[in-house]
């Protein structure tokens, strides 16, 4: 009997490669930090607490999972987009 474990291999490297990727995205503003906060006008602190926002809305999950299980995942994800471009859209008009 052969041994595959080539679909393993590929899987596990997929996964580092996603996980590196994010944590490359989520870390990259650090050192640009005092500059991002005196382009925004607020201070380096106040941009670390915005900056927290992002990490305390993964704690929703779960709920908003329950709440995807109980409207549907096709429904949930259309007003999430939804919800996503009205922000991006309040975003854009106030620069």
């Amino acid at each position: 009997m052969k041994n595959d474990q080539g679909p393993l291999r590929r899987a596990l490297i997929i996964s580092i490669l996603g996980r590196l990727a994010h944590d490359i995205t989520m870390r990259v503003i650090y050192p640009y930090v005092p500059e991002v906060a005196a382009g925004l006008k607020i201070t380096e602190a106040q941009l670390g607490t915005l900056m927290s926002l992002r990490y305390g809305v993964s704690l929703g999950g779960p709920l908003f999972g329950a709440w995807a299980d109980r409207v549907g995942h096709r429904r949930a994800m259309t007003i999430a987009l939804l919800l996503v471009a009205v922000g991006m859209g309040l975003i854009g008009l106030s620069a």
